[in-house]
């Protein structure tokens, strides 16, 4: 949404951003957990998905390691790499059983 940046901003900006952040929320309640990877299908009319053919977008929330926020890691770096790992592997799942890939779940 508008409080992002980077690569998570260039995504709701390509997908629609007021309708990506309406049916991300709608789908997925907030607060999500660091690690799951969460799937939104794209509505139709989303730019992305007629310029592209995409039609998920997957999110995955990583660790954090700033100390401003309340869910930080502070310095531990054993955790966060664990984490970032999960992160990585839960949302290639996920793509591979968006994409019914075998061996691939959705939970």
């Amino acid at each position: 949404g508008a409080s992002t940046s980077g690569w998570n901003r260039a995504v709701f900006v390509a997908a629609g951003e007021h309708a990506l952040q309406a049916d991300t929320r709608a789908r997925h309640t907030p607060p999500v957990a660091v690690g799951p990877a969460y799937d939104v299908p794209l509505r139709p009319e989303s730019p992305l998905r007629t310029t592209s053919g995409t039609h998920h977008v997957i999110h995955v929330v990583g660790p954090n390691m700033n100390p401003s926020r309340a869910d930080c890691l502070y310095g531990d770096y054993a955790r966060g790499d664990a984490l970032l790992r999960s992160c990585y592997q839960n949302a290639l799942q996920r793509f591979g059983a968006l994409a019914g890939l075998s061996g691939a779940t959705t939970a």
